[in-house]
């Protein structure tokens, strides 16, 4: 796992191993799982390889990540945060094939 993806695989550079790992990795048995709190900032080569994204709580900087994906950005920011607007630790959707799953919530004791 890679967290802060954004800043090992940054959009308009490259990292020719981050890429192959997300590009190639599978055929060797490899997942690469990349982590960031700014996937807009994230290589489009991570992003178009990406099975499954995690979504926890989003600014609307991310907004246009989301459409050039075809998620629905208020549809998944809504399941992030709570009835009152604020957003809640640990909330988070699922996006896989197309669809959101979720809002999910972990219990931390």
């Amino acid at each position: 796992a890679i967290d802060e993806a954004h800043i090992l695989a940054r959009e308009g550079e490259r990292n020719a191993m981050i890429e192959r790992v997300a590009t190639t990795g599978r055929v060797f048995g490899f997942k690469g799982v990349f982590i960031t709190q700014s996937p807009s900032m994230v290589a489009k080569v991570l992003i178009r390889q990406s099975d499954v994204h995690v979504i926890f709580s989003l600014s609307d900087y991310e907004r246009e990540y989301f459409r050039q994906k075809g998620m629905d950005f208020d549809t998944i920011q809504g399941k992030v945060r709570s009835m009152d607007g604020k957003t809640v630790s640990h909330k988070y959707c699922v996006w896989q094939n197309g669809l959101i799953h979720g809002a999910y919530q972990d219990k931390i004791k």
